[in-house]
Order: structure tokens, then sequence, then C-alpha cells
């Protein structure tokens, strides 16, 4: 969510998304998520559930095995969705020109590596 929102506002404020924002917003979802999975105040054998190593417990693994396996799921079928939604209306490819020059230019108005050229 921190890269789609990072790549929302640079669309709107600069008309193309910026890869440097969107890896910004990519760390700052990070860190967001971060914050809220440290329970300082559970003890050694309290909380949620103790975990699988210190309580020998195998449904915390089990959880986590079905948290993996929802967000691939969701992952997969978003993808797969928005592709397709993308290639119905505005096509996925670019033009000839765009190749050439590369689409760092062409989508992001910015030139990634300036210090590499290549010659024909």
């Amino acid at each position: 969510m921190g890269a789609l929102a990072a790549t929302v506002t640079s669309w709107i404020y600069l008309t193309k998304p910026d890869l440097s924002m969107i890896i910004n917003g990519v760390l700052a979802g990070l860190v967001a998520i971060t914050g809220p999975s440290v329970y300082p105040w559970y003890g050694t054998d309290s909380g949620p559930l103790a975990g699988l190593f210190p309580g020998g417990e195998r449904a915390q693994i089990l959880i986590q095995l079905l948290g993996i396996m929802a967000v691939a799921a969701f992952t997969v079928l978003f993808s797969l969705v928005s592709w397709l939604i993308i290639k119905a209306s505005i096509g996925i490819r670019v033009s000839a020109a765009e190749e050439e020059n590369g689409l760092d230019l062409g989508e992001h108005a910015m030139d990634a590596y300036p210090e590499f050229e290549i010659t024909h």
C-alpha cells in the first residue's frame, strides 16, 4: 500500500510515476507494519500464542502458513485481474520510439543510469 500510495501521489503531482518516490513508499509501508508486531508487555510464555519454538505450539506455524497462502493467493489474483484490465483498456506495449529510448525517460521522465550509454 505504501508503494501504491506513493505511485498515485507522484502520478498526480508529477504526472509520471517517480521510481524514487515509489521506493520510499515501499520503505514507509515496511516501517508502518513493523511497529505493531512488537509486544513488549507480553512475557516469555504469554501473548496471543507463545510461538512455535519457545512454547512448542504448532498452531502458530499453521497460522503463519495460512497467512502466507492467503497473501500469495491475493497477490496472484489481484495482479492477474489488474494486468488483464490494463491490457484491455490502455494496452501493455509501448511505442517503438519509447522502446529505443528506454522507459526511464518515457515513463518516469528521468534517466536512471546517465553514466551508461549504448552505442550502435
